[in-house]
């Protein structure tokens, strides 16, 4: 059933999230059991999002949103919107170009050891309360349309992409990249591997590799302890899903290309030259699988 709202409000593009109200309310009515219980019958007549992204959200923007209906002026039920952006890519890929050094990665991997350490601490808090679909025929689709167009612009990487068929095509193995050895969290290791495989070169991602793991599953267990608990899965278990993490990653890879290409803010050479880094660097990935 569709929200009742107006027409105007559901064409309606809500602050700069370049979303409509209504591909909104039709997301959170399809998927959001707490969001229709809180609207109900009642007529939303106003979608509001403020920008909270300043030290949060890696490539994205993180926005605040409100949900308003008749005869009450106060939101009625309120959420956070991840959304990534080409300007937010492109000041990754500009800082990742100055910053791509072990020390920078390592600190940001001992973050992501508090924060998964601070997910499994608390999972009598979220445990069995999101379940998800992780693989659908659209999302299959959308990464061949994604390469089809790599490959157009950039034939030379024909050969590379359609070693990725056989992996986007399986969708056993495509789930198992995702959640990995730790089932009720996801995989450990992907949010780790997304840092890695795109903002670093080959030769810092190389050593990196050499300890990273290690590094990782030292922190996650020292953080761990301090309410008294342990890792579920062994380091040998992360390492896996890491390799695994990273060949997902990988079928991601073109459309960072496409991101790039489309940035008309700096100069011709400029981005000729960032082009060629991202071809060099990241599908030297490709190479591996």
């Amino acid at each position: 059933m569709q929200v009742k709202c107006a027409k105007c409000l559901r064409d309606e593009k809500v602050s700069n999230t370049g979303l409509t109200a209504g591909w909104i309310l039709d997301i959170l009515e399809k998927h959001d059991e707490k969001f229709r219980e809180s609207v109900g019958d009642e007529k939303v007549t106003k979608v509001t999002a403020r920008d909270i992204s300043e030290n949060k959200g890696f490539a994205s923007r993180i926005f605040k949103t409100n949900i308003y209906i008749e005869n009450n002026p106060d939101s009625v039920y309120n959420f956070v919107m991840k959304i990534p952006t080409s300007d937010c890519m492109n000041h990754v890929m500009d800082e990742t170009m100055d910053k791509d050094d072990k020390d920078s990665i390592k600190t940001i991997v001992k973050h992501l050891a508090a924060f998964h350490a601070q997910l499994y601490n608390m999972e009598e808090k979220w445990k069995n309360r999101f379940p998800f679909k992780v693989i659908d025929e659209d999302f299959v689709s959308m990464i061949d349309k994604m390469n089809a167009t790599v490959i157009k612009t950039h034939p030379e990487l024909a050969e590379d992409l359609q070693k990725l068929d056989r992996i986007v095509h399986n969708r056993e193995l495509l789930e198992y990249m995702l959640i990995g050895c730790c089932k009720d969290l996801g995989n450990p290791a992907f949010d780790m591997a997304r840092v890695i495989t795109n903002c670093t070169d080959a030769e810092i991602r190389r050593e990196l590799e050499t300890f990273i793991c290690d590094f990782y599953y030292e922190n996650l267990t020292k953080f761990m302890a301090d309410k008294g608990k342990t890792p579920s899965f062994k380091l040998e278990q992360f390492k896996t899903a890491y390799n695994y993490a990273t060949v997902n990653q990988v079928t991601w890879l073109p459309m960072l290309t496409l991101v790039f290409s489309s940035n008309h803010e700096v100069a011709e050479d400029i981005q000729e030259a960032r082009m060629k880094k991202l071809e060099l660097t990241r599908f030297g990935r490709l190479g591996h699988i």
